[in-house]
């Protein structure tokens, strides 16, 4: 990062304090304000940006042109509807990516519904993936294929000098290993490995570089540590001999700040003026571990402004997210900020089938094992009012998304652990198949136990003052339109019957006249 920002310096011929702005995101016009991905070409002269509408789904790729002094603020390319892009860029047909494209012609298209095409032509699902690559010195030929399709196996390529680095789930527990293959023979029989994280942590991403590799790995605890590797020695772990590593860092209550590590003195500095953000004085954070129903160890995270000892009275807002692998948002949040000034304390669950702990993490909280989350949250709640953080009366829970799919089981088995939550549709959702996310979304959520009622004859008295007549038809009006749901989703050996649900009512009898009636066998 650092030789690329000198570089461009150098190309701009600007003094080292001299900052030009290259691009703002209100030249995409038409209200596109939102930056998403830049990618810099490699003569460093051309510079491609997606920018996003507010609070919509379209995104617009833009090209600049970076070379001389005076940059021009007009935009050389429009693209509409890029989500990512290259050399080649692939478009977005509602959500879903299915082609690859160039300027001028279409090259590929992906077969599979639940395999999405993104940059790099890496086609993904969540059991599998596979990956194309072109020769940038012939662009128009038909690009190379590096591994087929296995159920189970992801992976995900850069390229350095005549070599491709592929980040595989191939390591122990099936997590991620850095492995390398020659350019000329990619397929996974010539996969070598290089680096693999020790036990007790996963790979959470990497940074390929000029002669090395930057891993962010994570531990059980959800915390961060960086570890490099030459990629020219490429059995050797190497820390102390790749210069510098610039990263930022942030929390829920605190903007990014840029850092700046030195692996040769071991030093960790601040690269920009701190000082203008207001301190929290006071504020604390704690890493906790909750015992979940099976005995895993889950991880949690609080945020508070109040002494321990006042916490009881503080009210708490619980954080979920807990599914397709992803890590909990715990990204700068102004609310977040004002809340904690306000005296709230905020907790972040890490439950199962989320990412914070590798694969198998997010695997142990899916499909059939989804109530597991569900057990995990409750737990991490159970644990705070243990510990004296809040009460019910005063616990909200937030989720967004796929995390309300626990949320609202939460609110079902345990209610009386909340006083407020969310609430989302996941059934009807995932049951209609005209959405943009039904079918890559498959193999997520608990949906192989959905079966038809049975047709049921349901009986009323309209003198029952213990089952009043107006909420049982109340009831079997929504019961019919439940079956009438279900039949179009559901079949039984090929068949799809509606239910007979029929509703007889008595007139002039009681709740306890018709116990008088029955007898037992």
């Amino acid at each position: 990062l650092r030789d690329q920002e000198q570089q461009t310096k150098q190309c701009l011929h600007t003094d080292e304090q001299e900052m030009l702005e290259v691009f703002n995101a209100d030249w995409g016009g038409d209200g596109y304000g939102t930056i998403q991905r830049v990618r810099l070409s490699p003569t460093e002269t051309m510079l491609a940006v997606t920018v996003k509408k507010d609070h919509h789904e379209e995104t617009r790729c833009v090209l600049v042109h970076l070379g001389g002094v005076i940059l021009c603020q007009k935009a050389l390319l429009l693209l509409d509807n890029v989500l990512s892009f290259e050399t080649f860029f692939s478009s977005s047909n509602v959500l879903s990516l299915s082609y690859v494209f160039s300027v001028f012609i279409s090259v590929i298209l992906v077969s599979k519904p639940a395999l999405f095409m993104k940059k790099r032509c890496n086609c993904s699902s969540k059991i599998s993936s596979e990956v194309w690559f072109f020769d940038s010195k012939t662009p128009f030929s038909f690009p190379t294929h590096i591994q087929s399709c296995q159920s189970g196996l992801l992976y995900h390529v850069e390229h350095s000098d005549n070599y491709l680095f592929i980040l595989a789930n191939t390591g122990a527990n099936q997590e991620y290993q850095l492995l390398r293959a020659p350019l000329a023979s990619p397929s996974m029989p010539h996969w070598v490995p290089l680096f693999s994280a020790v036990p007790g942590t996963v790979i959470k991403d990497m940074e390929l570089l000029q002669d090395h590799c930057v891993f962010t790995v994570k531990d059980s605890q959800c915390q961060l540590q960086i570890q490099t590797l030459t990629t020219q020695e490429h059995y050797q772990l190497n820390t102390h001999q790749v210069g510098s590593f610039a990263f930022l860092l942030s929390s829920p209550v605190h903007p990014p700040v840029r850092y700046l590590y030195s692996s040769r003195e071991q030093k960790l500095s601040v690269t920009e003026d701190n000082t203008k953000y207001i301190s929290l004085t006071g504020f604390n954070r704690t890493r906790l571990q909750a015992a979940s129903q099976d005995g895993t160890m889950v991880p949690l995270t609080l945020l508070r402004m109040p002494a321990l000892s006042e916490l009881h009275k503080a009210p708490l807002l619980l954080h979920v997210y807990g599914a397709y692998g992803v890590v909990l948002n715990m990204a700068f949040s102004t609310e977040k900020r004002l809340l904690l000034e306000d005296g709230w304390a905020l907790a972040y669950c890490h439950v199962r089938g989320g990412g914070e702990c590798g694969l198998a993490w997010h695997q142990a909280g899916s499909v059939l094992q989804k109530r597991r989350g569900v057990e995990d949250l409750a737990a991490c709640i159970q644990t705070l009012h243990h510990l004296g953080v809040s009460h019910p009366a005063l616990t909200a829970l937030t989720a967004r998304s796929a995390g309300a799919v626990l949320a609202g089981a939460l609110c079902n088995h345990n209610p009386q652990l909340l006083k407020a939550a969310p609430f989302l549709d996941v059934l009807g959702t995932m049951q209609e198949p005209s959405l943009p996310l039904t079918v890559e979304e498959g193999g997520e959520h608990k949906l192989q136990n959905l079966g038809l009622y049975p047709s049921m004859l349901i009986t009323a008295y309209s003198e029952d003052r213990r089952v009043p007549l107006s909420g049982v038809m109340e009831y079997v009006e929504r019961l019919k339109k439940a079956t009438q749901v279900c039949t179009t989703r559901v079949s039984v050996n090929g068949e799809c019957k509606n239910a007979l649900i029929s509703l007889f009512k008595h007139l002039c009898t009681s709740h306890i006249a018709l116990a008088h009636k029955i007898k037992p066998f």
